[in-house]
Order: C-alpha cells, then sequence, then structure tokens
C-alpha cells in the first residue's frame, strides 16, 4: 500500500540543511513548499541535487518554490496553512560584530512567526533546526549533552544569542500545546556552499594551511541531520531536543584530514591562546585599512580555543540512526570540491 504523501512547508530551503532535506523529502515523494528570497539560488539547489541522483530536475521540480519574507507573517500563514509537517531550518549566519542587534532580532522574530502560525494553522508538527550553539558547553574539556543549559556569557556572539533567543520561543510555543521537537546540530559537513559555513574550510585549506589552535569541537555529515530529523518528525517524540553530531574532532586533525585529502600542506605552526588577543587586533586593523571585515573576529578566535565534546547518545538511542564517520564526510566532500574547482 502506497503511503499517503504529507503536505510539508521547508523553511531556508536555499541553505546547506534545507537543500539537502528538501532533496530527501522529494525522494520520497512527499508535497513539498519552500521559499526563497533570491531566485538564483535556486540554481545552487538544483546543483545540490545532482550530487546525489542522476535526475536531479525531475526532483526540483516536484518542490512548489515560493518567494517569501519569513517576516511577512500575513503571507507566511497563508502559505503554511494545510501544511501538516514545517521543517524550520532558515537562519541568518553571520559572526560579524557589525549588525549584531539586527541578526539577532531577524532570526528570533521569524522563528516567532513560525511558532505563532504553526499554532493556528494546526499543523500536525514542528522541527525547529537549533544548534548546539544554544547548549551551555563548558569550556572544560567535559561531555555536553541536552541537559547542560544555556549560561550567560560575553563569549557568546550574536549568533549564539539568536539561536538561543528563537529555541526559547519554540519552547514556549511547546508549552501552549505545539508538537515539535528541537535538533541541535553540531558543525554541518556538506558540499556546494564553498564561500559560505563549514564548506568555506575545503576552500580555505585547498591552498595550505599554516597555523592551528588546541581547539575541539563536534561534526556531523549533512546527511546525517536530515535523516535524523525526518526519523524524529515521522516518530512520535515531541518537546524534546536532540544534539546532532558525530564525532568530536581537535581542528588540528580536522583541518589535516582536509588537506590530505587536497594533497596540499598540513597546518604545522601551533598558536598558543595567550596569543590570540593579539593575532585579533592585527586582523582588524588590516580589515580597516582594506575597508573589508576580518575572515578572523574575536568570536572566531575565542572558538578556535575552545575545547567542547557533544554526547550523541540521546539521538542514537530514540531513533537508532548511525553515523557517517566524518574522514568519509571529507573524502565524499573533497571528490565533489576538486571536481568542481580543480586546483590552478
Amino acid at each position: 500500500m502506497q503511503q499517503k504523501k504529507r503536505k510539508v512547508f521547508v523553511t531556508g530551503g536555499t541553505g546547506l540543511l534545507g537543500s539537502h532535506l528538501l532533496y530527501s523529502l522529494a525522494e520520497k515523494g512527499e508535497s513539498i513548499k519552500a521559499n526563497y528570497r533570491q531566485l538564483k539560488k535556486l540554481d545552487l539547489v538544483r546543483k545540490i541535487f545532482s550530487y546525489w541522483c542522476d535526475n536531479p530536475d525531475e526532483l526540483f521540480n516536484k518542490i512548489e518554490w515560493i518567494e517569501l519574507d519569513l517576516s511577512d507573517a500575513g503571507n507566511l500563514k497563508r502559505i503554511i496553512s494545510g501544511s501538516e509537517h514545517v521543517y524550520h531550518c532558515a537562519a541568518t549566519v553571520s559572526y560579524e560584530a557589525s549588525g549584531k542587534d539586527q541578526l539577532i532580532k531577524n532570526n528570533t522574530d521569524v522563528t516567532v512567526n513560525i511558532v505563532k502560525t504553526c499554532l493556528e494553522t494546526g499543523v500536525n508538527k514542528l522541527c525547529h533546526v537549533s544548534s548546539v550553539a544554544t547548549i551551555g558547553a563548558s569550556h572544560k574539556d567535559e561531555i555536553t549533552d541536552e541537559s547542560h543549559q544555556w549560561i550567560e556569557s560575553d563569549y557568546h556572539n550574536a549568533y549564539s544569542v539568536s539561536k538561543y533567543l528563537s529555541e526559547s520561543e519554540v519552547w514556549n510555543g511547546i508549552s501552549k500545546g505545539l508538537n515539535a521537537v528541537i535538533v541541535n546540530p553540531s558543525v554541518i559537513l556538506g558540499p556546494g556552499y564553498w564561500n559560505s559555513g563549514s564548506s568555506l574550510f575545503f576552500s580555505k585549506i585547498s591552498d595550505g594551511m599554516l597555523f592551528y589552535t588546541n581547539g575541539v569541537t563536534g561534526y556531523v555529515d549533512v546527511r546525517d541531520v536530515v535523516k535524523s530529523m525526518i526519523i524524529l518528525m515521522n516518530g512520535p517524540v515531541k518537546g524534546e531536543r536532540f544534539i546532532i553530531s558525530s564525532e568530536n574532532i581537535p581542528y588540528v586533525d580536522f583541518f589535516s584530514m582536509i588537506a590530505e585529502r587536497m594533497n596540499v600542506r598540513k597546518p604545522f605552526i601551533f598558536i598558543p591562546e595567550i596569543l590570540s588577543k593579539p593575532a585579533t587586533g592585527i586582523v582588524k586593523i588590516i580589515s580597516q585599512i582594506r575597508g573589508k571585515s576580518g575572515l578572523i573576529t574575536p568570536d572566531i578566535i575565542n572558538a578556535a580555543f575552545s575545547r567542547v565534546f557533544y554526547n550523541n547518545s540521546k539521538i542514537k538511542e530514540t531513533t537508532g540512526v548511525t553515523f557517517i564517520p566524518i574522514h568519509q564526510s571529507i573524502e565524499e566532500i573533497t571528490r565533489i570540491y576538486r571536481t568542481e574547482i580543480p586546483r590552478h
């Protein structure tokens, strides 16, 4: 007996996670609506589909694309009405100091609209994509799980604050009867978005990298995040959050794995934390002279020295999901990168 198609709405479908989610949902035959802001980004989604199948246009054309600003509450309600499942992947990502307040406001306000609309239109279930940035991770070498609560700190960047406030809005909706689950991915790895997010690692390391720190964080393949989200949405679990992370890896090992597969120099100059502040100052000066924002900001510097270890046992025990090894993810992403962007 053929499974009935669900009516699904996806926000942030032109991003790394959203595009892979759409691919998986289209492959499963769901009835999908997704919003976009810039028409040119749809070509990138189609390219993502082409990585994983021979019929990308066929799957891509199953999606009803709607030009929609998610801050437009009236149109959002009209579009979401009738949807059974909503996946909220959209968020502005930036680690720059400028525009901090606006970023926080934008991400929080959009989530407020999503939660309110889901409650008003009777959506069956919402999956909100949060981040491990909202987990109260210690700066010590201890394991962090879903029970760790947010800790107010000057270390938090605007993106982390916006994700925390957005997640809080979902919890508020849950208290009012919203059926929702929250996923908190670590660093999501996937191909195609070479000039933004984690895919930027591959672009930067392709020319070799000199420096490394003693930082540690979690990584996960984008396909595993998608798989976890869909299982949670199709199951009975509600009102809970889940860390989605495959492995905790020191930055030097992560960078070295990419460098090895790129056949370029591995990082070999260690920078101790004591030099982090002077390095930030130099970057700021250079950025001002060039009239640009520096690639390295104080928030990025802080992250480079954080040592955070994430416990993924809850999602594995709840869903039975198994994770793609990070070395395999890197191999596959590097292969795609080198096909698209051959070295000079």
